[in-house]
């Protein structure tokens, strides 16, 4: 501070004086007449990262020529040039700055050295008052965000002192040594990219709904046919051996479904013509409740097991069959084999004056009757 102080001192020259402290009990004072300073290699990074020393430009407001290289700088003090109001060149070269911050930079500086740094990817807008700069061999990541000091680099007014070659990406490895006149921004402008993105899903959204309400439309508007072919992809694809009987494979002809208040009228009408066991004569072999059904089993496991054994299912559909919900219960497995098989293997015989009111009641017999045709009996 005292050197600083010294009157009508127009140049002073301290390189090489190892300085990294200041006296706090001298407060910097105002000297018009100090037009350049020269405080290189030195150590004021010492100084400035214990936070001292920050005001140490703060009386010279006619500087003109300020020399800071070879200071180990890594950042600069905030405000620190804040009042070097005539400054017009400085040299930072040689030092360890990566970054500069908005403001760092007098707005009147119009020659700038920031060689032999390691700036990053610094932003053009702090060169923007400069005549002139140097930015050779710092250490350039040549990325997204390096796009912007690139255009700017190659469109610039402001004279780049030193070779092209001198200002070089260092990473990533397959750009290492190349000069940024070199590198290509092509794809790299970060506001087109998220535009043609954002565009991309739009299309992507728009193209997914319509996509997705069509086959909304199609499968509701023809969701059997779906539904069959559905089915049939599963066939091919998923083998089920229980399942996809061959014709020799059944243990029963048919499955008589009907109510128990109805057996001796199926009994005198249907048994004795057509079960084996009723006559020799007849050819079928049935199965219904009151014989085939194994005692003390599950009843809905023998229900399954006389579906899926059966080559046909055979629902006698009475006024009894409607109010016997293990009758109803036959009735919907039969109706899964039926999905399941994609066969006709359930036929309906309505026995008796049901109206198509009485039928309709019961929502698995509705769905039938609705799509398949069935026998009445007389």
């Amino acid at each position: 501070y005292f050197l600083l102080q010294v009157p009508h001192l127009q140049f002073l020259i301290l390189n090489q004086n190892r300085l990294s402290s200041c006296n706090q009990r001298h407060a910097p004072a105002e000297n018009p007449s100090l037009k350049q300073l020269f405080l290189g290699e030195n150590m004021l990074q010492l100084a400035w990262e214990t936070g001292f020393c920050w005001d140490v430009f703060k009386g010279l407001s006619q500087l003109k020529i300020l020399y800071l290289n070879n200071n180990y700088l890594n950042f600069l003090p905030p405000g620190v040039f804040y009042h070097l109001t005539a400054l017009r060149g400085l040299s930072l070269s040689s030092n360890r700055l990566t970054v500069l911050f908005p403001g760092d930079l007098p707005a009147t500086l119009e020659i700038l050295d920031i060689s032999r740094n390691q700036l990053l990817s610094p932003d053009p807008d702090l060169f923007a008052s400069l005549s002139f700069v140097d930015l050779t061999h710092n250490k350039f990541i040549c990325e997204r965000e390096l796009s912007t000091f690139i255009n700017w680099l190659n469109q610039t007014n402001v004279t780049i002192f030193g070779s092209p070659e001198d200002i070089y990406c260092v990473y990533p490895s397959s750009y290492a040594g190349t000069s940024l006149y070199s590198v290509s921004t092509e794809g790299c402008d970060e506001e087109e990219v998220l535009k043609s993105l954002r565009f991309s899903l739009f299309i992507l959204f728009t193209v997914t709904l319509t996509l997705f309400l069509m086959t909304m439309l199609v499968v509701t508007k023809f969701r059997g046919f779906c539904f069959l072919c559905y089915k049939k992809a599963q066939r091919l694809v998923f083998k089920d051996p229980a399942k996809e009987r061959e014709s020799d494979t059944y243990k029963y002809d048919a499955y008589l479904c009907f109510s128990s208040k109805d057996f001796e009228w199926v009994q005198n009408t249907l048994l004795k013509h057509l079960d084996a066991q009723y006559s020799d004569q007849n050819r079928f072999n049935l199965c219904f409740e009151e014989r085939d059904f194994v005692p003390g089993e599950n009843h809905i496991a023998n229900i399954q097991d006389a579906v899926w054994s059966s080559r046909k299912i055979v629902c006698l559909v009475s006024r009894h069959f409607l109010r016997d919900g293990w009758c109803l219960e036959a009735f919907s497995y039969a109706q899964s084999r039926c999905l399941a098989d994609l066969n006709g293997a359930l036929i309906m015989v309505v026995v008796g004056s049901l109206s198509q009111y009485q039928l309709m009641k019961h929502q698995s017999i509705r769905g039938f009757v609705q799509k398949r045709q069935y026998l009445r009996w007389p």
